[in-house]
């Protein structure tokens, strides 16, 4: 597979406006709603401060306000005939705010041209609704063993190639492993860690706790359903972040209160967290619950499907199908789907997702807590 990452230079500063209020009125935005808009968005203007001196206003001439609620929307509104351009049925878009990838999945001997004519499109579409492209932030990312590393061009010049490219938030490498993005997640999470702990001065436990789960766990556990670790080398780097934060707060808060240190799985239930193994985990079972309930719109290939049983206990068991490689077997799709079906009936027949989590949270199965420390 080969994967291109647009980057759009300045993309919510460089909107003209005009383009956006025809676009508005193609897509039935009009009357007053339409005037609102355009007061909203025409005359415009910024000032520069440098010390205590004030620059006289200068006009906004395009972009889309940042900062506002409506912003965001307006972008949308703006890019929204971008999938009107006329791509082959075997180009995938996805699109996400100005971020944009497109990707063609090969067989052998088959031929790039198809993507290749998509980038020569878009270009096309950019120039006509005076976008930039800029091209020294574009990545191409080539998956397959057998991947012949094709070129491709963008304003005359060959996209750069790369081993590993930031997907919203997320490092993807072309090995689809996740040593790289772990790595890095563990130090922001680190620098955070102490940075934090340094700057607060309480001794009161819960508070603390309380601040570690709001700002440094959740950079371990954003997107965590893609990335979750299968080697134990990186389930325990991920996990020792956490054991850190607990020994900070006991030596803080807590050292007078037992003769001994605690060992880990002592404090997090004195501290009453779970581990990030089991957080991620239970994460991973509610999103395919999600999924499984059809509360999540996904490729209908990858939707779970039941085998027929005339078990009670096992009425909810996930067909997996054989994987023939350690990376494809540890897919969300495959790995949740032995996880789900070693959880009881009582809990995976649950229509209520609240309940199903709250479930999962105060169960004690093995398999959600499998850290290695």
């Amino acid at each position: 597979m080969d994967c291109i990452y647009f980057d759009i230079a300045k993309a919510f500063d460089t909107v003209d406006i005009e383009i956006l209020l025809y676009k508005l009125n193609n897509c039935g935005v009009t009357g007053s709603l339409l005037e609102w808009l355009k007061n909203f968005l025409l005359d415009r203007t910024f000032c520069v401060k440098i010390g205590n001196c004030l620059s006289s206003p200068k006009p906004i001439t395009s972009g889309v306000p940042q900062g506002t609620v409506l912003g965001p929307l307006l972008f949308s509104f703006f890019i929204s005939d971008l999938q009107n351009i006329d791509v082959n049925k075997d180009i995938e878009l996805k699109l996400f705010a100005d971020d944009l990838k497109a990707y063609k999945i090969f067989e052998e001997g088959e031929s790039n041209n198809s993507l290749q004519d998509f980038i020569n499109k878009f270009q096309t579409w950019c120039e006509l609704n005076r976008l930039s492209i800029c091209t020294e932030k574009c990545e191409a990312l080539y998956i397959g063993k057998n991947n012949c590393n094709n070129d491709y061009l963008l304003n005359n010049n060959v996209i750069k190639k790369s081993d590993e490219v930031k997907d919203l938030g997320l490092l993807v490498n072309s090995d689809l492993k996740w040593k790289s993005h772990i790595k890095k997640i563990v130090q922001s999470a680190y620098t955070k860690l102490f940075a934090l702990f340094k700057a607060i001065r309480s001794n009161n436990a819960d508070f603390l706790v309380h601040m570690y789960t709001s700002y440094v766990r959740p950079i371990l556990e954003f997107g965590s359903p893609i990335y979750n670790p299968y080697f134990k080398n990186e389930v325990k780097l991920i996990e020792k972040v956490q054991v850190m934060a607990v020994n900070m707060i006991y030596y803080k808060c807590l050292k007078n209160k037992y003769l001994s240190k605690p060992n880990y799985a002592k404090m997090l239930k004195i501290l009453k967290i779970s581990s990030l193994t089991k957080r991620r985990n239970i994460n991973d079972l509610v999103l395919y619950h999600k999924i499984r309930l059809g509360m999540v719109e996904i490729n209908k290939k990858l939707i779970p499907t039941s085998i027929p049983t005339n078990t009670h206990e096992t009425r909810h068991n996930i067909f997996i199908p054989f994987c023939r490689t350690n990376v494809r077997h540890n897919f969300f799709s495959i790995r949740v789907a032995q996880l789900y079906n070693s959880l009881p009936y009582n809990i995976t027949s649950e229509l209520r997702l609240a309940v199903f989590k709250q479930k999962l949270n105060s169960s004690d199965f093995p398999s959600l807590d499998y850290y290695a420390l």
